[in-house]
């Protein structure tokens, strides 16, 4: 005969999961309407003399064929990254998988992105240990690449999100820098725990290179978007202020605090934020540029993200 206590036991685990989906719906939300109201009183105090919008057609699909090079290169560090676990696949089935599984990321939690490609991996006849590994390791250096990027283009782009910010960024480089150069000992050792403790064995190595040979692809996709972005910016507002170092440093830094925003889908608000916030410090355009370049290049990177993305799932195999 079941109890009140039984009752409320089996329930719990359930309000948990609900209570948890809508603090991160919460938190997204708030920074959402923060990112809104901050974009607002860039555009409201900011003069209508200062903006200039004329969208230009050449310099936008010149901008997004940029972008789509880069997802080239993206797909193939990663099936490079497989091809060390000697799980070897298609550039046509691994772009299929990396498009399907981005759509992820606009799901709260960031997690849904390495586990649809887990998932789609497991499904191409690659166990999950190795799947989801290679996403690990693509997902770990992806970041590192890009904080490394950041730190070596100057720090003023980080000063410009505030001195925590700045400190946030370097300890976390040099954590994420160290993990990922002593990724084939500490690998073995989780390994080895894991077996111990479970007692179901688990052999899971990563080889000595990946993580550099990953780490300096990543540094060549960080740069390729954040050329890409400047081009982005002439289409919108005919001009591109500043040096491309300091475009790639605003791209690459906006996209990563979106990006580790976990509650936010898409890091939606918070790479807003962080984007018209650096764009101005850097001196790249006006408070005004700066909130409709942002806007703009939400909807264009976007639109280049799902759509692929759901042209795969309209020719599922």
């Amino acid at each position: 005969m079941s109890t009140a206590g039984d009752s409320s036991a089996a329930i719990s685990p359930r309000v948990r999961r609900v209570a948890w989906r809508v603090a991160q719906y919460t938190l997204a939300i708030a920074f959402i309407v923060f990112a809104a109201r901050s974009l607002w009183r860039q555009w409201r105090d900011a003069s209508a003399a200062q903006l200039n919008v004329q969208l230009r057609g050449g310099w936008l699909v010149l901008s997004s064929l940029l972008v789509l090079v880069t997802y080239v290169l993206l797909v193939e560090i990663w099936r490079r990254v497989l091809a060390r676990y000697d799980a070897r696949v298609s550039l046509r089935v691994a772009a299929r998988v990396w498009f399907v599984s981005n759509l992820g990321k606009y799901v709260p939690g960031k997690i849904w992105q390495l586990t649809a490609m887990a998932s789609m991996m497991n499904r191409q006849g690659v166990s999950l240990t190795v799947a989801g590994s290679a996403a690990l390791i693509v997902a770990v250096c992806n970041v590192v690449a890009g904080f490394v990027l950041v730190l070596a283009l100057g720090t003023q782009s980080l000063r410009a999100l505030g001195a925590r910010a700045e400190i946030a960024v370097v300890t976390a480089t040099a954590i994420l820098l160290a993990i990922v150069l002593t990724a084939p000992l500490t690998v073995r050792w989780a390994a080895s725990l894991f077996s111990r403790l479970t007692r179901h064995p688990l052999a899971l190595t990563v080889p000595a290179t990946v993580a550099w040979e990953s780490i300096i692809g990543y540094i060549v996709t960080w740069i390729l978007y954040g050329l890409a972005f400047e081009l982005f910016a002439i289409a919108v507002v005919g001009h591109a202020n500043g040096s491309w170092a300091a475009y790639v440093a605003t791209f690459t830094l906006s996209y990563l605090v979106g990006y580790l925003w976990l509650p936010a889908p898409g890091g939606l608000g918070a790479r807003e934020w962080a984007m018209s916030t650096v764009f101005v410090a850097l001196k790249l355009g006006t408070p005004a540029e700066a909130a409709v370049i942002t806007i703009a290049s939400r909807v264009w990177l976007t639109a280049l993200e799902i759509v692929p993305g759901l042209f795969y799932l309209a020719r599922r195999s």
